[in-house]
């Protein structure tokens, strides 16, 4: 790993969080708006169609009791379901890109606070030639994405005498994996609380 260029680790931190679990539910949220919009798109013009072609091509001979109402009635209900199944994927995807987003930008500081304030640490950075900022940066997707890479031909290991990182990147591990769906439901429940939105029940 320390063969690589700084250049080189950017793209392969790029990739680590594309391959992310977090990542991918956010590209499996854009492809659901999408089709319950494209779905919506084809029933409302199957609806038009339909209701043109039978007003042009009937006659009728007998009495018809019509209650327009029910059907609009009917037809604005299900248009007011479909609204908010569309309102609730896109705020759950805000949700989660604000939820990574916090998740990589805390992990960030914390860990280059901690390079800044532990001599031990920031000393085995400068003997393996990484930077404060790219090797926080790298570790924070790794973590997140569970892909166990850093930046070091040893892993972690080479901070065996500086456990306070460990402690520092057990919780982002764990909430870019196991806790992830606890967490964003936390999350989703906080601001349900906040907003008092029907979105978020």
């Amino acid at each position: 790993m320390e063969f690589f260029s700084n250049s080189q680790l950017i793209f392969l931190s790029i990739l680590l969080f594309v391959g992310g679990e977090a990542f991918t539910f956010m590209l499996g949220l854009l492809l659901m708006r999408a089709k319950i919009q494209h779905k919506r798109a084809a029933d409302n013009q199957m609806t038009d169609s339909h209701s043109s072609a039978h007003s042009s091509d009937h006659i009728e001979l007998a009495v018809v009791v019509d209650h327009p109402k029910d059907e609009e009635s009917k037809r604005s209900d299900a248009d007011a379901g479909e609204d908010l199944k569309v309102r609730c994927v896109k705020i759950l995807g805000y949700l989660v890109i604000c939820y990574v987003l916090v998740v990589h930008i805390v992990s960030f500081a914390v860990v280059s606070i901690y390079f800044i304030l532990v001599p031990s640490a920031r000393e085995v950075l400068e003997s393996k030639g990484l930077g404060i900022n790219l090797f926080s940066a790298f570790s924070a997707v790794s973590t997140f994405s569970n892909s166990s890479f850093m930046p070091t031909n040893e892993n972690m290991m080479v901070f065996k005498k500086n456990s306070g990182l460990l402690l520092i990147l057990i919780p982002q591990v764990l909430m870019g994996n196991t806790l992830y769906p606890v967490c964003l439901r936390s999350f989703i429940r906080f601001m349900e609380k906040m907003t008092k939105r029907s979105e978020f029940k």
